[in-house]
């Protein structure tokens, strides 16, 4: 028992609620066959004699019952069997679903901020221009799933001066199975110079990565960290627990709350310089350098969002395509006719 309740534990976790009840009941009906069935399997003279006993005094009525309900009790026992077995073979297609099954992520919402610009694409599809990997034309992404949120972004700024920009991503891990609030993040390394970054509840509590993302002005740091939100101190609604940290069934709430992560850059280009950002949201961690995570408790699943600044210059051949001004092409004409004269002058 204990080993069953270790496997199939997990697995009722992540099944939605309605799956539950269907399942419930096929339980139910499985233990009701199985009583049902080992009374079929007694003689079908008991049956007779209750009926003749309890039903009718009638010797011919008697004998008819008799072999009517013995063709029952052998219809009735082949169905439950056949009953049993597809019931039992839908479980462990269900059990075999279940352990093979990865995490659902959904990409809830996202944003970009550049030079004070934000935009949500979600909200409207407005993708920057300066997203490079992204088709307006055809509203397709190369490298990224805008579904799950996994995938590359890359980034092209250009133009001398300051700048900054910014990426906001709120995913959802397994949402439908043990809810969203569930969840924390946690940083890893340190952040290059001009680099920041913001880990923290969607403000819909809480939290403030919306507003400190459209300010240009990411807080460096981790609103939602699991030492922070331990088990039992938010109850199911996502607020502060009052009841003991624990719910109607006696279950601790959950640890955690929802998640959203911001990285940004702040920089300055000078002429014929180009800043390339490249995002990288995944369930593999970086083997090295800065990055933020986003974990659900209940499924493990991670998301890690890492990101680099590179900025390269134009090299502009000084010799190439020089137009000359209009004093040089004086002084040019002015030695043409001097050297023209000179000419004259020798042949005289």
């Amino acid at each position: 028992m204990p080993v069953c309740l270790t496997i199939v534990h997990p697995i009722w976790k992540k099944t939605p609620i309605i799956e539950k009840c269907i399942l419930f009941r096929v339980v139910m009906l499985l233990i009701k066959s199985s009583m049902i069935l080992s009374l079929f399997n007694q003689s079908p003279g008991t049956y007779c004699a209750f009926s003749v006993n309890e039903t009718t005094h009638n010797p011919d009525d008697a004998e008819y019952e008799t072999k009517n309900l013995y063709n029952i009790v052998q219809e009735g026992s082949e169905f439950m069997k056949k009953f049993i077995l597809t019931a039992s073979a839908f479980l462990l297609l269900w059990c075999h679903a279940g352990l093979g099954s990865a995490a659902e992520i959904e990409l809830w919402d996202y944003g970009f901020n550049i030079d004070g610009i934000s935009s949500y694409p979600l909200a409207g599809k407005n993708i920057p221009s300066e997203i490079t990997n992204y088709d307006n034309s055809l509203d397709v992404w190369t490298g990224f799933d805008d579904l799950q949120g996994l995938g590359t972004i890359n980034v092209e700024i250009t133009g001398a001066g300051d700048h900054y920009f910014a990426a906001l991503f709120d995913h959802d891990i397994d949402e439908f199975y043990n809810t969203f609030f569930n969840e924390y993040g946690a940083v890893t390394g340190s952040p290059a110079a001009g680099q920041s970054w913001e880990i923290d509840e969607p403000e819909s509590f809480f939290g403030d990565i919306y507003s400190n993302f459209e300010d240009s002005n990411l807080d460096n740091q981790n609103g939602v960290d699991i030492a922070n939100h331990p088990i039992g101190q938010y109850d199911s609604n996502g607020d502060l627990a009052t009841d003991g940290g624990y719910d109607e069934f006696g279950q601790p709430d959950p640890a955690g709350d929802d998640v959203s992560m911001a990285m940004g850059w702040d920089f300055t280009l000078l002429a014929n310089e180009t800043a390339t950002i490249d995002l990288l949201l995944s369930l593999t961690a970086p083997t090295s350098g800065f990055y933020l995570s986003h974990t659900d408790l209940d499924s493990a699943e991670t998301i890690y969002f890492s990101g680099t600044l590179g900025i390269t210059r134009e090299i502009v051949d000084p010799g190439a395509n020089v137009i000359p001004e209009p004093s040089t092409m004086i002084l040019f004409g002015i030695g043409l006719l001097g050297l023209a004269g000179a000419g004259r002058r020798k042949r005289s």
